[in-house]
């Protein structure tokens, strides 16, 4: 939770405000299904009571093999003016597609709900896509992220315009030693490789 001092202008007194906290929820099997903004104390003056206003809430969702698959992003109350009921205001939504050992290797970012009017279904404007390189179960050696669809207006080939790269590398025991971001493939001409061009990298085990 993030104090401010209140209007004594000293830290650590009776007065100072909470302006904005955190909640999370989980199901009964430990995963995380729910996180909460709150924007501080509402009409009782009290952090953490029912009448703390929302700011935004994000929800999880798993697949059959519990793996995280879509997450959905909501900023509004929706016409009922009740949070956490169905009409609430999505403002985006994501999915993650697996290959076929159950690595992920794209993510989808979703922020409107295209001509039809509802979220979720083929026509959602993609914002923008992140593929990854899988190097275990749930490991990546990087991933490039797609902020537009490029010269011929379609999404997935190959002139869609690359926003930033980010690669990571790992110990024998898939402990994180370093990230880094890639600026050309190297002489191999491949990404996420030991010869890659490195703006900076970041060492982990410092």
């Amino acid at each position: 939770m993030l104090f401010r001092s209140g209007v004594d202008n000293q830290w650590g007194t009776a007065d100072d405000a909470a302006p904005n906290y955190g909640a999370v929820a989980y199901n009964t099997s430990g995963w995380m299904v729910r996180t909460v903004a709150y924007g501080g104390a509402g009409g009782d003056g009290l952090v953490g009571t029912a009448d703390d206003p929302v700011l935004f809430t994000q929800t999880l969702q798993y697949d059959a093999q519990g793996r995280l698959a879509i997450t959905r992003n909501f900023d509004g109350p929706g016409l009922d003016g009740d949070w956490f009921t169905n009409d609430d205001d999505m403002s985006r939504w994501a999915r993650i597609v697996f290959d076929d050992q159950g690595r992920p290797i794209r993510d989808l970012y979703y922020t409107a709900p295209g001509v039809d009017g509802d979220w979720e279904t083929d026509d959602d404007m993609l914002s923008v896509y992140r593929t990854r390189v899988p190097f275990a179960k749930n490991l990546s050696l990087g991933n490039t992220s797609y902020v537009g669809a490029g010269a011929d207006g379609d999404w997935f080939t190959s002139d869609d315009v690359v926003g930033e790269r980010e690669g990571w590398r790992y110990a024998a025991d898939g402990s994180l030693l370093a990230t880094y971001r890639p600026t050309g493939p190297g002489p191999d001409g491949t990404y996420y490789t030991d010869d890659d061009v490195v703006q900076y990298i970041y060492d982990h085990q410092e």
